[in-house]
């Protein structure tokens, strides 16, 4: 009998154990929620008021013919560009000193922008071209050299007048972003109108610290990608890239008129200016002062860009 009981409760004891080392275990193999940061918190924020911002625009691709279409696509490729190089001519920039970090990214947003609208606005034509009936006036395009465009940029600093302002102020860009825009416009026209020249007289337009810039291996490497880059062809995953993203989105599907790319970008400057005043943002704050004004050259040169092309 004595030993009948000792088996019983060594049994139950057993089975306890067992119950409570699989519930154990279960506990252990349940996914944990992950918890998030402050500073992913906040990019989710802002990623999702801009998905739900450009759902609310109305579509403008089905109600614009190939041509606008293709000029819309062009715009944010001018932007794109300029955004890019205003972030990677800062960066080359910056080994050169603080001035340097200014000076690069005017140039690489400048020349970076005009360059691209110049290539990707005549594949297009070259595309329109080849479509149709030989024209026996048609001529291949011949694009200009980086030392061209790099000479048309300084020959547009010393050009610029205050009026040439106007587009940008009206948008409240900072000044800088605005001069890229204006320099993006002027660069297209002295390129266009062939006034470029070749030789040593390039070189004595820029001083030594753009020159270094413009000659340094990474800006090189990056320009040599224009021609094959619209704009994302990859997913982006940094944040202000994927606010950049959403704003040429918006632009391409959605603006028709210089009221909707207006409406579009005091939107998107709504929303990264908040990010930077609210104060749940503060720690960490999820844009910087830099990147802020990237992004504002990226929306400059597009509405310069929508200008120009509107004009020409």
């Amino acid at each position: 009998m004595l030993k009948k009981a000792l088996f019983s409760v060594t049994a139950v004891f057993l089975f306890g154990a067992a119950c409570l080392s699989y519930s154990c275990s279960a506990d252990y193999n349940e996914p944990q929620q992950m918890v998030k940061t402050s500073q992913e918190q906040a990019e989710e924020e802002i990623l999702a008021e801009l998905i739900e911002f450009n759902k609310s625009l109305k579509s403008a691709v089905e109600s614009r013919d190939l041509t606008k279409r293709q000029w819309a696509s062009l715009i944010v490729t001018d932007g794109w560009w300029a955004y890019k190089g205003a972030k990677r001519g800062g960066k080359i920039g910056s080994y050169f000193g603080p001035k340097g970090t200014i000076i690069g990214g005017i140039a690489g947003g400048a020349i970076f922008g005009a360059t691209a609208s110049y290539i990707h606005y005549n594949k297009r034509f070259e595309v329109d071209v080849a479509g149709k009936e030989f024209d026996s006036n048609y001529q291949e395009i011949k694009e200009p050299s980086k030392a061209e465009f790099s000479y048309s940029f300084a020959i547009a600093e010393k050009s610029i007048v205050s009026e040439d302002y106007s587009i940008g102020l009206a948008f409240e860009l900072d000044s800088t972003s605005v001069k890229i825009g204006i320099l993006h416009n002027k660069i297209l026209d002295i390129v266009d109108n062939n006034n470029t020249i070749t030789g040593p007289g390039m070189i004595t337009q820029l001083d030594s610290l753009e020159t270094a810039i413009i000659n340094h291996p990474e800006f090189n490497e990056v320009y040599d990608s224009i021609p094959y880059d619209y704009y994302y062809t990859n997913e982006p995953t940094e944040l202000c890239d994927k606010i950049m993203y959403k704003f040429f989105e918006a632009v391409e599907t959605s603006c028709s008129s210089k009221e909707d790319l207006d409406y579009i970008i005091k939107y998107y400057k709504s929303v990264i200016n908040k990010s930077q005043s609210l104060n749940k943002y503060h720690n960490p704050n999820p844009i910087s002062k830099t990147e802020k004004k990237e992004m504002y050259t990226g929306m400059a040169v597009t509405a310069y860009s929508y200008d120009y092309w509107n004009n020409n």
